[in-house]
């Protein structure tokens, strides 16, 4: 009996749960979208894909990792690589050793812009490492056509530290009070979870014609 209720109480937790999501999201929907210049920053997809994804991201953030590795190659293959959605990632760097490997990541993305999100891939395989420079060095090596003096050049002398203050105004303009890594704007929108069923859901009302994109 004690069973039961607990499996009916946890039931009704998630249920409402789900529906103050729900909730917060129908009252994000209702704010005017927010304009990210997507083309500013690494992307993948078709310009002309009815779905535009933007991820502001640091890459020491725990949540970061999981939401790269984990979810981001769902997106990739469900959206991106048939044509539904572009996706693009804005780097962030709160504190000096994410700055470092900002500054190193943005350096492939000018040499090779292919190379960036598998570079991504491989500082986040790495992430319980302390990253120095010669890692980083080490890291651009494997990909073919990355000049690697030109690249430490580049990150010693904090070529992109520009950028990054940038990146930073934008998300500061985008999510204002709640500043946070990672953050998804679908179309404009701010999604409050970073899950691949809510993203899922959100562009799946956009195909639907249920929500506007």
């Amino acid at each position: 009996m004690k069973g039961r209720k607990f499996l009916v109480l946890a039931t009704c937790a998630v249920f409402a749960a789900s529906v103050g999501s729900l909730g917060l999201y129908r009252a994000l929907l209702t704010q005017k979208p927010v304009i990210i210049l997507a083309k500013e920053y690494p992307s993948i997809g078709q310009d002309q894909a009815p779905v535009e994804i933007v991820v502001f991201e640091d890459l020491l953030c725990h949540t970061c990792r999981y939401f790269s590795m984990e979810v981001f190659p769902a997106i990739e293959s469900t959206y991106v690589d048939r044509g539904v959605a572009k996706y693009s990632m804005v780097p962030l760097a709160f504190s000096s050793q994410s700055r470092e490997m900002a500054n190193a990541a943005l350096a492939v993305y000018h040499q090779a812009p292919q190379y960036f999100f598998p570079f991504i891939r491989e500082l986040f395989s790495r992430f319980s490492e302390k990253l120095d420079l010669n890692e980083l060095i080490e890291i651009a090596s494997q990909f073919r056509g990355i000049d690697l003096p030109v690249f430490e050049a580049s990150v010693k002398a904090g070529r992109y530290d520009p950028q990054l203050e940038h990146n930073l105004h934008v998300a500061n303009k985008a999510m204002k009070k709640n500043l946070r890594t990672p953050a998804v704007f679908i179309n404009g929108y701010p999604l409050p979870g970073i899950s691949f069923e809510s993203i899922s859901l959100r562009i799946d009302a956009i195909l639907s014609g249920r929500e506007g994109g």
